[in-house]
C-alpha cells in the first residue's frame, strides 16, 4: 500500500511538471502571437490571444513582472478599442503587481500610472486620473521614444481639459510637464 501511495504522488508531481511545461511553452506561443498581431492593428484579434496569454500566466506560475507586462499589454489594446472600464481594471492589477515587486522599475511604474490617467479620462474620471499622472510626473522625463511622446500627449489633454474648467494650476501643471518633453 505504501508502495502504491508513493508512486501515486511521485506521477502526481510529475504530471504536475509536464502541465507546467506545457501551460509555459503555451504562454509563449500566445504572447508571441499577441505580439504580432499587435503589429498588424486588428486590435480585436489581438484581444483575443492576449486575454490568452494573461490566463496562460496563471497556469503556468509564470513571473510576476510577466504577470504584470500582460496585464498592461492587455491594458493597452482594451484602451486601444475605448474599453475603458476594462483598461482601468487590467493597468491597475499592472501597477499593483508592479508595485509589489522587490526593486521595482520606476519606468514601468510611470508607464501604467500614465496609461491608467488616460484611460480614466476616458471615462471622464479626470480627477482620478489627474492623481495618476501627478504621481508619474516625477518619471515620465525619463521616457524616451514614443513611450514619452505619448506621455506629452497625454498631458497636453489632461492641460487643456483643467483649463476648460478654468482650474488653471492643474492646468499649467500639466502643460508645463508637457513643454518640457519636447
Amino acid at each position: 500500500m505504501k508502495h502504491v501511495v508513493v508512486t501515486l504522488f511521485i506521477s502526481t508531481l510529475a504530471l504536475t511538471g509536464c502541465v507546467q511545461m506545457v501551460n509555459t511553452a503555451d504562454s509563449e506561443y500566445h504572447i508571441e502571437a499577441c505580439v504580432a498581431a499587435e503589429k498588424t492593428a486588428r486590435l480585436l484579434d489581438v484581444e483575443a490571444i492576449c486575454t490568452r496569454t494573461i490566463m496562460n500566466v496563471d497556469w503556468s506560475k509564470q513571473k510576476p513582472a510577466l504577470k504584470s507586462e500582460r496585464f498592461y499589454n492587455l491594458g493597452r489594446i482594451k484602451r486601444g478599442l475605448y474599453k475603458f472600464s476594462e483598461a482601468v481594471f487590467l493597468f491597475k492589477e499592472s501597477l499593483a503587481v508592479e508595485e509589489s515587486i522587490l526593486n521595482p522599475s520606476e519606468l514601468r511604474i510611470g508607464s501604467r500610472l500614465v496609461e491608467l490617467s488616460i484611460s480614466l479620462a476616458g471615462q471622464e474620471r479626470w480627477g482620478e486620473g489627474a492623481h495618476y499622472l501627478e504621481r508619474a510626473l516625477p518619471i515620465i522625463p525619463q521616457f524616451t521614444g514614443e513611450e514619452r511622446e505619448f506621455a506629452a500627449k497625454v498631458l497636453v489633454t489632461y492641460g487643456t481639459h483643467f483649463r476648460k474648467l478654468y482650474q488653471i494650476n492643474a492646468a499649467e501643471q500639466f502643460e508645463n510637464a508637457a513643454a518640457a518633453l519636447y
